[in-house]
């Protein structure tokens, strides 16, 4: 079973901020193990409440940095509607770079090269080839190998 990258990152940081949890919360308790008084009778609950949020936060601000298509700053303003077209869905979840491109795509119509992409974006050769790689994956874009470039247009579904 092939295993994508983002769910392994996910995965990695979960455990990690489950490790973090753990071991600040046994470090805690070996430091300032205090039973419960009649003084204190919660510093225990209390201080695994306080390493459990900092656990939560930690894995939070990783999930913000791997995954910036949840911040909310890079959310598209205006929901689909459900009489949308495709297209119009599809440009909703995606990227700024992969929408960028994926305009591009349809400006220049059927079947056009890769450098034309990267010439009307401002973006890279290797930066457009990335992004046309990732739309490939997701079934949104196809590319047919032309000598040694590739002419790349929109799937048949989202036409």
């Amino acid at each position: 079973m092939k295993v994508s990258r983002r769910l392994a990152i996910a995965i990695a940081i979960a455990l990690s901020g489950l490790v973090f949890l753990i071991t600040i919360g046994i470090l805690g308790l070996l430091i300032f193990g205090q039973r419960p008084t009649a003084h204190n009778p919660s510093f225990p609950i209390l201080f695994l409440i306080i390493v459990f949020s900092m656990g939560s936060l930690s894995a939070l601000s990783a999930f913000y940095y791997y995954f910036p298509e949840v911040r909310p700053s890079n959310r598209r303003k205006s929901n689909p509607t459900p009489d949308s077209k495709p297209f119009e869905i599809v440009m909703f979840v995606l990227s700024d770079d992969e929408a960028e491109v994926l305009k591009a795509v349809k400006k220049l119509g059927d079947r056009t090269y890769q450098f034309e992409i990267a010439r009307l974006t401002g973006m890279s050769r290797m930066k457009v080839h990335r992004v046309l790689k990732k739309l490939e994956d997701r079934q949104i874009l196809q590319r047919d190998k032309e000598g040694r470039g590739s002419r790349v247009f929109l799937a048949d579904w989202l036409n």
